[in-house]
């Protein structure tokens, strides 16, 4: 072999293993994107969603099927442009789904089978308890409970990641009160039922978004109904305690509605969560965070 013949095979070589780095490079410095991705429990008349029991005695209600085991189905997709994992995970308790550690895909697609016992239904439980105390009678009631989850997909070795929400369908049943009142859980005075009052919208939310440590924040709970009227409801903490407070909404200029709010202020950490339940209404928030930090630890 020639001189010349080296010299060329070597040029060649260093040649293409620039353009590899080259193109290596290139792909790490790209703009991460995520093509797809979904997910959803599956849902149907065989399916084994969660279900928290409830049974009123010695004046509050006690949640009863704790050592039953659920085990809904998961399905999770997602398709991006570099290696990714996924995670799911579930509002007022954390990771439900998640790849194997260290495993990274362009692409995946999976229908698992989760276990939902004790250990995450417990996060749920004072929710279920407000909606029995609202709901619950002389008859047994069956109510919906969904729960938000949110899907992320981030790339390997990076911080990059997209995120996408959904819901977690669960249900409470109120057995019935021993000895209680017969009513009607839809309707809370006959005056309501009367005039046919409804409410249309429910939310709950802060002033500011994001509250700030040592300065006040305004708790809003915003009622909207198709007539003016009263509207009777029940604020909720995340730790059992509960308010009753009413509302009577008024003419706008969009229909009939009336903010509600309460001011606190923090001084320390802190991490709270409140829900609104409507008394006599199918309606109820979903619980709404309150995270303060102020250096340290979070307390509740």
């Amino acid at each position: 072999m020639t001189n010349t013949t080296i010299k060329t095979a070597f040029a060649a070589l260093i040649a293409a293993t620039a353009l590899s780095s080259t193109v290596a490079v290139d792909e790490a410095h790209a703009k991460y994107k995520v093509k797809d991705m979904k997910f959803h429990i599956v849902q149907g008349a065989y399916e084994n969603l969660p279900v928290l029991e409830m049974k009123y005695s010695s004046g509050s209600w006690q949640w009863v099927n704790k050592s039953t085991t659920f085990k809904p189905r998961l399905k999770v997709y997602f398709k991006a442009n570099a290696k990714s994992r996924s995670i799911v995970r579930l509002d007022d308790y954390g990771i439900i789904w998640k790849m194997p550690e260290n495993y990274f895909t362009k692409s995946h697609e999976e229908l698992v089978t989760l276990g939902f016992g004790k250990t995450i239904l417990s996060s749920f439980k004072n929710k279920a308890v407000a909606l029995c105390d609202v709901f619950g009678g002389s008859n047994k009631v069956v109510r919906d409970m969904t729960l938000g989850t949110s899907m992320q997909v981030y790339r390997e070795k990076s911080a990059e990641s997209k995120y996408k929400d959904g819901t977690f369908p669960m249900k409470v049943v109120c057995r019935a009160k021993p000895d209680g009142p017969t009513r009607n859980p839809q309707t809370s005075s006959s005056e309501q039922q009367k005039k046919n009052l409804k409410l249309t919208k429910l939310k709950l939310y802060t002033i500011p978004a994001k509250p700030v440590c040592g300065k006040p924040v305004k708790l809003v709970g915003e009622f909207h109904t198709n007539m003016p009227g009263k509207i009777e409801f029940k604020l909720f903490r995340g730790d059992g305690a509960k308010q009753n407070a009413s509302v009577v909404t008024t003419k706008t200029s969009s229909g009939y509605a009336k903010r509600w709010a309460k001011t606190y202020k923090f001084n320390e950490t802190t991490f709270r969560k409140y829900m609104i339940v409507a008394m006599g209404h199918p309606a109820s928030t979903d619980w709404k965070h309150i995270k303060v930090h102020c250096g340290g630890s979070f307390k509740s």
